[in-house]
C-alpha cells in the first residue's frame, strides 16, 4: 500500500504539479486510512464486549460462607444419628452369627452323642467348661468314623472340627455341656478373644466383656446369660 501510494506520488508530482498529488493521491489515501483505522477499532469493540458477555454469562456461582457452614451442620446431625445405628447394625449381625454357630455346635454335638449312644457306647458327661477350637488340620478325616469304643473328649472335638470347622484360623472356639448322653447347652465364639460369644439353647443377646474362656456355659443352659 505505501509503496502503491508513493509511487502515484512520484508520477503525479513530476507530471501535474505538487498541488494536483495533494488533491489526487495524499487526500483519498488518508481518506482510506482513517476508515481502516476506524473498521479496526469497531472490530475491536466488538470483540471486547463478546468476550465481556462471554465471560458474564459463564462465570460460575460458588457457595458461601454461611450455606456451607449450613451443610456442615446437617452432615453432623445425620452423622450423629447414623453411626451409632449402623454400629448396633453391626454388632447385631456379629451376635446373629455367634448364636446360630452355638445352635450349629449343638447339634452336631446332639448328633455325636445319638451316634455313639446308639453304638453302645454313651458319653460321658462334660461340664463345657473349656473351650477349644474347630481348626482343619491336614490330619483331619472327611468323615466322622465309625465309634468302637467309648469317645472321650477328644473325638467329640474331632467331630465338631469335621462337620463344622475348616482350615481358617477363625474357624471358631466352642464350649459343649453333655449331660447323661444330651447336649445341655453349647457356646461359640470367632476367636478365643472375641466378645461376640453366641449360646444355645439360650441366645446371647448382646455383646460380653467376657470371652468364651470366661463365659459360664451354665447360664447359658438355665437362660441366666443375659441378665
Amino acid at each position: 500500500m505505501r509503496f502503491y501510494i508513493a509511487e502515484l506520488y512520484r508520477k503525479f508530482t513530476f507530471s501535474h504539479g505538487v498541488g494536483l498529488v495533494y488533491e489526487c493521491v495524499v487526500i483519498p489515501a488518508c481518506i482510506y486510512a482513517m476508515r481502516s483505522i476506524d473498521q479496526v477499532f469497531f472490530f475491536r469493540k466488538i470483540q471486547k464486549n463478546t468476550l465481556n458477555f462471554v465471560m458474564r454469562n459463564s462465570k460460575v456461582k460458588g457457595f458461601t460462607l454461611i450455606e456451607l457452614i449450613v451443610v456442615i451442620a446437617i452432615i453432623g446431625v445425620l452423622a450423629a444419628i447414623l453411626v451409632p445405628s449402623m454400629i448396633g447394625y453391626v454388632a447385631d449381625s456379629k451376635m446373629s452369627t455367634a448364636n446360630s454357630n452355638a445352635k450349629l455346635a449343638f447339634t452336631n454335638s446332639a448328633t455325636f452323642c445319638t451316634k455313639a449312644e446308639t453304638a453302645g457306647f454313651p458319653i460321658v458327661d462334660q461340664t463345657g467348661a473349656d473351650a477349644f477350637d474347630i481348626i482343619q488340620d491336614a490330619n483331619t478325616p472327611a468323615t466322622v468314623p465309625a465309634i468302637t469304643a467309648q469317645p472321650d473328649t477328644n473325638e467329640l472335638q474331632e467331630a465338631l472340627r469335621i462337620l463344622m470347622g475348616s482350615k481358617n484360623p477363625t474357624a471358631g472356639q466352642v464350649k459343649v455341656k453333655i449331660t447323661d448322653s444330651a447336649v445341655k447347652a453349647a457356646a461359640y465364639s470367632k476367636t478365643d478373644s472375641d466378645k461376640y460369644t453366641g449360646g444355645y439353647p439360650t441366645e446371647v443377646q448382646t455383646e460380653k466383656t467376657k470371652d468364651i474362656g470366661n463365659t459360664d456355659i451354665a447360664k447359658i443352659e438355665d437362660g441366666t446369660i443375659n441378665n
